[in-house]
C-alpha cells in the first residue's frame, strides 16, 4: 500500500512500515498542505493511506466522496515513543480498510476503537479485543458492536 505521513506524525514512523511504501509529506512534496488541500493532492499522488495525529480532520473536512483512507493515531503524545505503541493496530488496520474508511486508533491498549463509514453513511463502531492468548503479538480480529450515523465524540 502506498502511505503517506502526515506532517504531524514523527517522520520516524516510516521505518515501521516496511513493506508497504511509506513516504512523508515532505518527501512527497507535500509538505505545508492543509487538510482539505492535503487529502486532495494525496489521492492525486495515488496514495491510499494518510495516516495522522489530527483528530479534527472529521468534523473539519467533508470526507464524502474521498477514496483515501484516513488513520488516526491518538496516543499521548505525537513523539516516537508514543505513536511506535499504535504501529501493530495500524498494521492490522492496513489488512482490512476500505478506500475512504476512516479509523481512529485509541491509545488505550487493550481496545482500539475503530470508526468506519458504511456504503449508507453510518459509522460502525468496532471494538478489538485484547492481545490473543496464542500469541503476544496477535491481536483478534475486531467485533462489530453497534452501527449508527455518525456522531461528534468518535
Amino acid at each position: 500500500m502506498r502511505i503517506l505521513l502526515d506532517e504531524c506524525v514523527d517522520q520516524k514512523l516510516r521505518f515501521m512500515f516496511a513493506e508497504h511504501e511509506c513516504q512523508t509529506a515532505a518527501y512527497a512534496k507535500l509538505a505545508g498542505l492543509k487538510n482539505g488541500v492535503l487529502l486532495a493532492a494525496a489521492q492525486a499522488a495515488a496514495f491510499e493511506i494518510l495516516i495522522t495525529t489530527d483528530q479534527e480532520i472529521p468534523y473539519q473536512q467533508k470526507l464524502d466522496g474521498i477514496r483515501i483512507s484516513i488513520i488516526i493515531l491518538c496516543a499521548p503524545t505525537n513523539r516516537l515513543v508514543d505513536l511506535k505503541r499504535l504501529v501493530p493496530a495500524v498494521l492490522l488496520s492496513l489488512n482490512s480498510i476500505e478506500p475512504g474508511q476512516v479509523i481512529r486508533l485509541d491509545k488505550g491498549f487493550p481496545r482500539l476503537l475503530t470508526a468506519a463509514r458504511s456504503r449508507t453513511g453510518h459509522y460502525c463502531i468496532l471494538f478489538h479485543a485484547a492481545r490473543s492468548n496464542e500469541s503476544p503479538n496477535r491481536f483478534d480480529p475486531p467485533t462489530t458492536v453497534k452501527s449508527a450515523p455518525f456522531a461528534a465524540g468518535l
